[in-house]
């Protein structure tokens, strides 16, 4: 619940103990989107588009780590 906690302080919308108590719903929430997602996949359709899967999985993965790093140089002002 770290991440609701800066919300609270700049909106002053809802009470810390109230965003302690939706996080049951969150949870919830989450776990029904990753079961609908599962039910979906199939291991035959996955086996037919892999190669593309892996490609795209690590550019995304490249990119977001190249992003990040380069915002950390800039913001510590690495040489």
């Amino acid at each position: 619940m770290m991440s609701l906690r800066g919300y609270y302080s700049a909106l002053k919308l809802f009470t810390l103990e109230l965003l302690d108590d939706i996080g049951v719903f969150n949870d919830l929430a989450l776990g029904v989107v990753a079961f609908i997602i599962g039910s979906e996949m199939r291991l035959s359709i996955l086996r037919k588009m892999g190669k593309g899967i892996i490609t795209i999985i690590f550019s995304e993965s490249l990119g977001a780590f190249l992003f990040v790093a380069s915002g950390v140089c800039l913001y510590f002002s690495c040489k």
